[in-house]
């Protein structure tokens, strides 16, 4: 039976010993993707060839492909182009595409229920949304040389009306109350003064995250799931709940955990020797015309009035609105072998003026760079997990770095 192992005095490393040979297939999960222009293959040019040399490439489809959609009353920046364009989500290698997410209602019911069709007319599995809460939260499995890998997918962000019900299209939630206390847990009187934000999860979906995780490991031999969270104003913050599900998830029998939403990239944990991906970034998104398409919201005033991580038109990246570090960005990738986790690693990738991505040498400048930010995001969390490179694995000619963790001195 496969275990975890000890590599070193130094560190923790993602290793594997077996009794007996057994299958081994791998996979690239990467964050947000939404395509919104005339070449849609364009952005995936320099990745293709990695995608198609794994068995499952995962991405959150962060948007709306639809040609008979209904703005829906509490959507704020709509992304929904015309159906034709989710093509080329299977085009560049796609095989699985997270819908929880707080753009996936954007089209109304009816742009959700065309998004999911076309994905699934291209051979692209999609999970975490549907036409029911039962529908949104049932898990998707995928079979590789006999490892059944079964997918979960939850969004803490969106819109009134996005997440599903009993009787109501939408997404699969995971909600989390927020509290307000004063700065200082010392000093209670601290009027006007910034307060501390504290968030909380929402105890029945807690409840129900279990059961579709307990539920999952019984069809398949790894499970992964998927969260939509974050604050994208606050570079490097993971919030309490997002610590408390992620933890809850492997806890209940989750083999990893791959966070989204955040557009930055944030660090990364391992917990009980599974990995925990807080922020994969965004990897293809398209947000062209920006300020054309705040005309059409309530929106407007309030981002002009965000600091540097908020969302304005910027010149130099017309395909995308947002802080430079938003173009640092990476791919996960993960080997299993049967049940157990055998490599986890990271390429590093830069996505360019034009809104396509490039994937980084480890030992380039600017992979370094991007390495060197993931290490400052997982200091500043307190995570103690660290990226090695050491170049022990490569992708189709793509070198990954590993992510071990290092042992606390005592």
């Amino acid at each position: 039976m496969a275990e975890l192992i000890r590599a070193n005095a130094q560190a923790t490393r993602l290793a594997v010993v077996a009794e007996d040979p057994v299958a081994q297939v791998d996979l690239v999960a990467v964050g947000d993707v939404f395509l919104d222009r005339t070449d849609v293959d364009h952005p995936f040019d320099r990745v293709r060839r990695m995608f198609k040399s794994v068995s499952i490439v995962f991405g959150n489809q962060e948007g709306v492909y639809s040609d008979t959609t209904v703005r829906a009353p509490s959507s704020g920046i709509q992304l929904v182009v015309d159906g034709s364009k989710a093509a080329a989500i299977a085009a560049a290698g796609f095989t699985v595409m997270s819908c929880a997410n707080n753009h996936i209602v954007d089209g109304g019911y009816e742009g959700l229920a065309d998004t999911i069709a076309s994905l699934e007319q291209h051979g692209v599995a999609t999970v975490g949304a549907g036409k029911t809460i039962a529908e949104a939260r049932k898990a998707r499995v995928i079979v590789r040389e006999g490892v059944r890998i079964a997918f979960l997918a939850y969004s803490a962000v969106f819109p009134a009306g996005y997440d599903a019900k009993e009787r109501r299209p939408g997404l699969a939630p995971i909600r989390a109350d927020t509290f307000y206390a004063p700065p200082d847990p010392k000093q209670v009187e601290a009027p006007a003064r910034v307060p501390r934000v504290l968030t909380v999860p929402f105890k029945p979906d807690v409840d129900d995250l279990r059961k579709d995780v307990a539920a999952a490991r019984e069809q398949a031999d790894v499970v992964l799931t998927s969260f939509h969270w974050g604050v994208w104003t606050r570079p490097f913050v993971v919030t309490e709940y997002e610590r408390e599900y992620a933890r809850v998830a492997i806890d209940a029998g989750a083999t990893a955990v791959l966070g989204h939403h955040h557009h930055l990239l944030r660090g990364i944990e391992l917990y009980r020797g599974k990995p925990i991906f807080y922020g994969l970034g965004h990897f293809v998104f398209d947000m062209p015309n920006f300020n054309a398409r705040l005309t059409q919201t309530d929106l407007n005033r309030q981002l002009k009035e965000q600091p540097e991580y908020g969302l304005f038109e910027r010149p130099d990246q017309p395909f995308m609105p947002m802080h430079k570090d938003t173009l640092k960005t990476m791919a996960v990738y993960l080997c299993f072998e049967g049940n157990a986790i055998t490599y986890a690693g990271v390429l590093p990738c830069q996505i360019e003026r034009d809104g396509s991505v490039t994937p980084l040498k480890t030992d380039s400048r600017e992979g370094a760079e991007i390495l060197d930010y993931l290490d400052r995001a997982g200091e500043d969390q307190g995570f103690g997990t660290c990226i090695a490179r050491d170049g022990r694995a490569s992708l189709d000619g793509f070198p990954l770095a590993s992510v071990q963790l290092n042992a606390k001195s005592s």
